[in-house]
């Protein structure tokens, strides 16, 4: 009776061997995919870090928008 579970045990295990490296793949490229949203996080907030201050915006405005034709 065992001669005839083995295999069957067997094959279930390979199974579940394929589902875990798969699985773990599937968790591989979810990673890649929060660093790449990460990264693209962290540039934006740089970029928005980089634009001036609603004070700056003011006197700029104020100064007459640095154009040369608002005499």
């Amino acid at each position: 009776m065992l001669s005839v579970i083995r295999p069957s045990i067997d094959e279930l295990v390979l199974q579940m061997m394929d589902a875990q490296a798969a699985l773990i793949g599937e968790m591989e490229n979810l990673c890649d995919v929060a660093e790449a949203l990460v990264a693209e996080e962290e540039r934006v907030a740089r970029s928005l870090l980089k634009l001036p201050s609603l004070r700056d915006l003011v006197m700029i405005v104020a100064d007459g928008g640095g154009d040369s034709d608002s005499k």
